[in-house]
C-alpha cells in the first residue's frame, strides 16, 4: 500500500505506538542482547513487523505479542516454541512438543540395578555420564579405569549415585568394572523433568541470598547432563582429594563447616520430597541466616 494510501489516524497511531517508552524499551533490551548477532538485522525486522500490525489491531494486543516473543530474553523457561528464537538461531519455526531426538542410547544391561547404555548418536547427553575409554566423540573421562584409581574412592560412589553410565557397546566390560571396583550400587535416578520440578519447588519461595546460594549450588551438583557431570567431577578432582601427586584443580574447594553440611542434607532430603513441607522449610530459612558466612559465601566461591 502506498504510503498516499494510509490515513493519517493510521500513521498516527503507528507513530505514537513506536515512541511509546514500554516498546523503545522492549528494542533497545533486544538490540542489547543480539544487536552483535550474524541475525541481527532479521530480528529487528521481525520486531518491527510485529509493530506495524498496531496499524490494524488493538496496541495492548500487540505490546503482549512483542513481549512474548522476547520472552526467551526475561526468563529461564525453554525456548520451545518461540519463533524469534527459533528465528534467530535460524532454524525456522519450532514443532512445539517435538523432539526428533531419543535422547537415550540403547539399554545394553542392568548391574546392581544401575543402568549400563550404549553411547550411540541417540544420546543427546541430556542425561547419564560417559565412563568408557577416551573417545573423539565422547571425549576423555576421569572415570576411566587408567585414571580413576588416583580418585578418592567413596567421592568417586558419591559422584556417580544414581548415573546411568554410557560407553560405546564394544566397551561394556569398563562400565562392569567400574561398578564392581568401587562397589556402585543404584541411586534415585533425577531425569531432566524431575531436576525442573524440584528446582522449581526449591525457588518457589522468598529467600535469604545465603539460602539461595545453597539451593543454586546443590542444583547444580545434582543436574543431570554435562554441567552436572562436570560439578560431580570437581569434587573428585580437587586437590585434597588426590592420592596421588598429580591433581587437575590446583586448589582446594571452599571447606563447608559441619553446620553448613548439616544444611545442605537438609535442603536436599526436602528438595527430594514430593511435597515442600512450609513448617519444615521454615526452619532451613531461620538457621541459614547464621550461617551465612560459612554456608553461603562458601556456596558463591565454590
Amino acid at each position: 500500500m502506498g504510503e498516499s494510501q494510509i490515513e493519517e489516524s493510521t500513521r498516527t497511531k503507528v507513530r505514537e505506538f513506536v515512541q511509546d517508552p514500554q516498546v523503545v524499551e522492549m528494542h533497545a533490551m533486544l538490540k542489547e542482547s543480539l544487536g552483535k548477532s550474524s541475525k541481527w538485522n532479521e530480528v529487528e525486522y521481525g520486531f518491527f513487523e510485529t509493530v506495524a500490525d498496531v496499524a490494524g489491531d488493538p496496541t495492548l494486543e500487540v505490546k503482549t505479542r512483542l513481549a512474548e516473543s522476547m520472552r526467551f530474553l526475561v526468563n529461564e523457561s525453554e525456548p520451545d516454541g518461540i519463533a524469534g528464537f527459533s528465528r534467530l538461531l535460524g532454524v525456522g519455526s519450532p514443532q512445539v512438543g517435538v523432539d526428533p531426538r531419543p535422547g537415550e542410547g540403547k539399554l545394553l544391561k542392568v548391574v546392581r540395578g544401575i543402568e549400563i547404555r550404549a553411547a550411540i548418536i541417540d544420546w543427546t547427553k541430556e542425561d547419564g555420564v560417559y565412563v568408557g575409554p577416551p573417545s573423539k566423540d565422547y571425549g576423555t573421562t576421569i572415570y576411566h579405569r587408567d585414571f580413576v584409581g588416583q580418585l578418592d574412592r567413596e567421592l568417586v560412589r558419591e559422584s556417580l549415585q544414581g548415573q546411568r553410565l554410557y560407553v560405546q557397546e564394544k566397551d561394556q566390560h569398563h562400565a562392569e568394572w567400574l561398578i564392581a571396583e568401587f562397589g556402585l550400587e543404584a541411586g534415585q535416578h533425577l531425569d531432566p523433568q524431575g531436576w525442573k520440578q524440584i528446582l522449581k519447588r526449591c525457588c518457589s519461595r522468598a529467600m535469604s541470598l545465603s539460602l539461595t546460594g545453597a539451593i543454586l549450588k546443590l542444583a547444580i551438583q545434582c543436574r543431570p547432563g554435562e554441567l552436572g557431570n562436570f560439578a560431580r567431577a570437581l569434587t573428585c578432582c580437587a586437590l585434597e582429594a588426590f592420592q596421588r601427586s598429580a591433581e587437575l584443580l590446583p586448589l582446594p574447594l571452599p571447606p563447608l563447616d559441619e553446620a553448613g553440611l548439616a544444611i545442605e542434607d537438609r535442603i536436599r532430603s526436602l528438595a527430594m520430597e514430593s511435597t515442600g513441607d512450609d513448617e519444615a522449610w521454615k526452619a532451613v530459612e531461620e538457621v541459614a541466616p547464621q550461617i551465612g558466612e560459612r554456608c553461603g559465601l562458601g556456596c558463591k566461591f565454590w
